[in-house]
């Protein structure tokens, strides 16, 4: 398997908050936010990255919003 480092990246960003839903650990509208985050939608990365800056339904993580925020910027690299 050959991954770019980007590829990488954007894949760990949300297996951490992933396995916490499976668990139960989330609710709901988190998961649906990381979900629709991951298939680019704008107002979902703004959404859950204020969500993560305030600890809002997530445990509060600022390097975690922060890589939410920047998620856009990945996206259009790939493309």
């Amino acid at each position: 398997m050959n991954l770019k480092p980007a590829g990488i990246l954007l894949m760990s960003l949300f297996m951490a908050p992933y396995a916490a839903a499976e668990s139960g650990g989330l609710p709901p509208e988190v998961v649906q936010l990381q979900q629709q985050a991951q298939s680019g939608e704008a107002q979902a990365q703004y959404q859950l990255a204020v969500r993560y800056l305030r600890g809002d339904g997530v445990e509060k993580n600022e390097a975690q919003a922060v890589r939410v925020m920047h998620f856009p910027v990945f996206l259009r690299r790939k493309r």
